[in-house]
């Protein structure tokens, strides 16, 4: 009497999904087998592999295809005086990440051969051992390692990227509060937890990228005063019209703030196009700032500009201050991290150099030259190494 074969279980929609995809079509995935989970690659080709053909078994290939832009994963699956199949996959996608991960935990894997026609799967089973196959468990260690990557389609950069939101300081360009995410998260959640750097008085300003009823109603609740474009997208009611043209609404809460007892918000819209003889820009503005005597607006149009500013300071960090076409050159989070850090308070002490300088001359700190002022301190590097500590006017002794 032969052993009976181990149950396999595969999720059922999985399954049908994959018979309905258009051939030829593969597909990643798990099984459990004897209360394990496994990972398995399924596929199915055109032309159908004949039975008698599977009973043969296969010859399993693997290789690393890549450039400067982008990194595939081949397999080839050659099935003995067939044909061989080729299948290419992209290592960044989550779902694909997780299987490639799980097979070189379990070191083994599933390969599933399905004929839809008679609805028979043949199974096969590999391990991953130290021969051929074994580099591929070194590949796709490195291609899976859990590192800050842009991806874009099938497509992934060669160096870790990391979204960096900041609040700038419009009058002197500081970046007073920094948070840093891995790429693939939006800034507009990481934008609101800056909030936590703004005072009563203050005036907020924002894109319309950043634009939302969470942002607005916690700008407010921090005593802030707001100023904020807003997408085109976004409808307001014309409640009251004021007569320097702009008009009294409400933003109304989205349903996630309402059922936590968010309400409607007035605010005041501030509608203004920018004559350009090739694209005339229509903008829109919202502001909490009601008062059209001490705030008309055209003086919050104007004022609202000065928020481009902030494309000068990133020019600032990412460009001059770092001077190096690898903007990141660490390959794990922590490392990246580090670096980051290390350019904003690089950005911090030279924004400040050149703010005690403007207070010193009288003048705006912004007329003083962020290139020049970064020149004079790297000239001084070296005479600020050979100093003596009593010397410094930063450090106290004793």
């Amino acid at each position: 009497m032969s052993p009976a074969l181990p149950s396999l279980i595969v999720n059922r929609s999985f399954l049908t999904e994959l018979l309905q995809a258009e051939k030829p079509c593969c597909a990643l995935g798990m099984v459990e087998v004897e209360d394990q989970q496994c990972g398995f690659v399924a596929l199915r080709p055109e032309p159908m592999i004949p039975t008698g053909v599977t009973d043969l078994g296969f010859n399993f290939g693997h290789t690393l295809y890549g450039t400067s832009k982008y990194e595939v994963i081949h397999f080839a699956f050659e099935f003995y005086g067939f044909q061989t199949f080729n299948v290419l996959i992209n290592p960044n996608n989550a779902i694909a990440k997780t299987v490639l991960q799980l097979m070189i935990k379990t070191r083994d894997y599933f390969f599933f051969a399905i004929d839809e026609e008679t609805g028979i799967a043949t199974a096969f089973r590999s391990q991953i051992g130290d021969g051929p196959a074994g580099a591929f468990e070194q590949k796709v260690t490195v291609l899976t390692k859990d590192c800050w990557c842009l991806t874009r389609g099938q497509q992934q950069s060669a160096f870790p990227k990391a979204r960096l939101v900041i609040l700038v300081e419009a009058g002197t360009h500081l970046i007073t509060d920094a948070l840093m995410c891995p790429y693939r998260m939006g800034e507009r959640v990481r934008a609101i937890k800056l909030l936590r750097s703004v005072s009563e008085g203050m005036l907020l300003m924002w894109d319309r990228g950043l634009h939302s009823y969470k942002m607005v109603n916690a700008t407010l609740k921090q005593k802030c005063h707001l100023l904020g474009r807003v997408p085109a997208n976004v409808k307001f009611e014309r409640v009251e019209d004021l007569a320097d043209g702009s008009y009294l609404s409400w933003i109304a809460p989205d349903r996630k703030s309402k059922k936590k007892g968010g309400t409607r918000i007035q605010v005041r819209v501030i509608e203004y196009t920018i004559e350009d003889e090739a694209d005339p820009q229509v903008y829109r503005l919202i502001t909490d700032l009601l008062d059209i005597a001490l705030f008309p607006a055209l003086l919050l149009a104007k004022e609202y500009h000065q928020r481009w500013e902030v494309e000068n300071t990133l020019d600032e960090l990412k460009t001059h201050l770092n001077g190096r076409k690898t903007p990141i050159r660490s390959k794990n989070p922590r490392e990246v991290i580090q670096e980051v850090y290390g350019w904003l308070l690089a950005h911090w002490a030279i924004r400040c150099l050149m703010f005690q300088a403007a207070q010193q001359g009288e003048i705006s700190p912004l007329s003083i030259g962020f290139t020049g002022t970064l020149k004079v301190v790297r000239r001084a590097v070296p005479t600020f190494q050979s100093t003596s500590a009593q010397d410094l006017p930063f450090f106290s002794v004793g």
